[in-house]
Order: structure tokens, then sequence, then C-alpha cells
């Protein structure tokens, strides 16, 4: 028998982007900590970086950098509850009934 991590698929979409911009969020930082916990990356930041870096990142690079630096940060927040489900977490049709049933009759 083999670990499930060998055998298990997941239904993930290809992608034929964007690469450039996960080595840029690396490179800048996922997110700062805060007195709170976690932040997302400001767009001040971001500029800064460019500028010492010598880039020059469109808008919507610059707007998808925030954007992916704010989600990590709030993942990371609700990753320190026991009871937070994966990101990647793949809902069943039958979760997915019950979870839109429960929003309707609430």
């Amino acid at each position: 028998m083999q670990p499930r991590h060998k055998t298990y698929k997941f239904d993930l979409p290809n992608i034929d982007g964007g690469y450039d911009l996960i080595r840029h969020i690396e490179s800048l930082g996922f997110n700062r900590s805060s007195v709170n916990g976690f932040t997302g990356i400001q767009y001040s930041e971001i500029n800064q970086w460019m500028h010492s870096m010598g880039l020059n990142l469109s808008a919507w690079e610059v707007e998808t950098l925030f954007q992916l630096s704010s989600i990590h940060a709030e993942m990371s927040m609700k990753a320190t509850d026991i009871d937070c489900p994966a990101p990647c977490k793949i809902e069943s049709d039958e979760d997915r009934r019950k979870r839109i049933t429960d929003e309707i009759f609430k």
C-alpha cells in the first residue's frame, strides 16, 4: 500500500503563466507580522520593493501581489484555530448541499 500523497490526485486547473508572480511574492515576503498577528503587504512596501529590485510591474501584477499577500495573511491567522479547514480542501457534493441548505434556512 502506497502513502496517500503518492496516490491522491488534485483536480487543479493547468496554469500556463504567473510563475513570475509567485517568485516575486516569495522575494517580497508573503506577509508581515503585526501586533495582532499577520497583515498583508501594503502597496507602499510593494512599490519600495519594486524600486529596490529595479522592476516595473503592471497595475494588475501589483494588485495580484497585494491580494496574494492579504489572503496569505488572513489564512495564516485562521490556521491557528484547530478547527480551521485546509484551504485546498475539496468539498464533497453532500457537504456542499448541506452548507447551501443551512444558509438558505437559517
